[in-house]
């Protein structure tokens, strides 16, 4: 029994580290997760980002106050889920979230969605070991898709959903004190307790046809960040008229094509900006992208990030 009482006696403190990101994709620096943000609602971007770590949970709550493309994967070998605020989520794997939804961040299978402005919402992640161990404990299993990128609704008549978010907000402000590995455990009970009331999943598959389309559209615009392809050529690519691209588009992330194309250029442009030193040649960088206007470049990056370019060089 002493190694028990010294267990929940024993503290660690871990600070929270809380970051005014001038880049959104700092964030995948903070998290450790393949992630990438990209802002598509024109206007000076807010993002803060507060991590807590401890010895087998990390927490990370997350505000945007700007609609923001989000897709990636969690970290390898993680249980990771989120909670999201009610209405923060406009679109998430080709769906509309509700009140109650918990996004499950596949660690090999990517998610993708859209935030509206204002986001804000607690993700958290545990060792996929540690989970199962204290799985096991408790005498609850872990849903093997858990580990897939999904959104689930909560069966939740005592709102140990609000709850959770709650005392992790605590825990990530430094509210509550440092935990001892036991209060940490605790934790993780109720987060596995809440993901064993899940209900049924909507995964992305639901849809299939609209969801693969924009996913086949993306990929052959991520591949082309460095250019300026027409949206016909992009349609061609993947076999539809500019009406269905467009159409799809609206539905799943509420932009189209031709601007969330435009919008994802100039968020590289931001992030490669973010990352040099003061001097650096803006127009090499923006014509490395398919800037070539530098007139127009200045104004449709003013435009979405409400600031000139030369503002954004070596803020990271």
């Amino acid at each position: 029994m002493d190694h028990i009482k010294n267990r929940s006696v024993a503290k660690k403190r871990a600070p929270p580290v809380t970051v005014l990101l001038n880049d959104p994709n700092q964030f995948k620096d903070l998290s450790g997760w393949d992630m990438e943000l990209r802002q598509i609602e024109p206007g000076p971007l807010d993002a803060r980002v507060s991590v807590w770590s401890g010895r087998d949970l990390t927490m990370i709550d997350t505000s945007f106050n700007r609609s923001m493309y989000q897709a990636g994967v969690s970290q390898k070998g993680m249980l990771a889920f989120g909670l999201p605020d009610p209405g923060v989520l406009s679109h998430w794997l080709g769906r509309s979230p509700r009140a109650t939804s918990v996004m499950t961040f596949g660690n090999e299978d990517p998610f993708d969605g859209v935030s509206v402005s204002d986001f804000s919402g607690v993700s958290f992640a545990v060792e996929m070991g540690r989970a199962e161990q204290v799985a096991r404990k408790i005498g609850v299993e872990i849903a093997e898709n858990l580990e897939q990128s999904s959104l689930t609704e909560v069966d939740d008549p005592g709102g140990l959903y609000a709850k959770l978010r709650f005392r992790a907000r605590q825990c990530i402000s430094g509210g509550s004190g440092p935990l001892s590995q036991l209060e940490e455990e605790d934790l993780i009970v109720d987060f596995l307790e809440m993901l064993a009331s899940l209900g049924p999943q909507t995964h992305k598959g639901d849809d299939r046809n609209r969801t693969r389309l924009v996913k086949n559209a993306v990929e052959v615009m991520n591949a082309a960040l460095t250019d300026n392809v027409p949206i016909s050529e992009i349609c061609a690519e993947v076999g539809v008229p500019v009406s269905t691209l467009r159409r799809a588009f609206q539905e799943v992330y509420g932009v189209g094509p031709k601007q969330f194309y435009l919008k994802s250029r100039l968020n590289k442009v931001r992030s490669e900006l973010a990352r040099r030193p003061q001097g650096v040649g803006i127009s090499d960088v923006a014509n490395a992208h398919g800037f070539w206007h530098m007139g127009q470049f200045a104004k449709d990056y003013r435009r979405l990030f409400g600031t000139l370019p030369s503002s954004t060089v070596g803020l990271s």
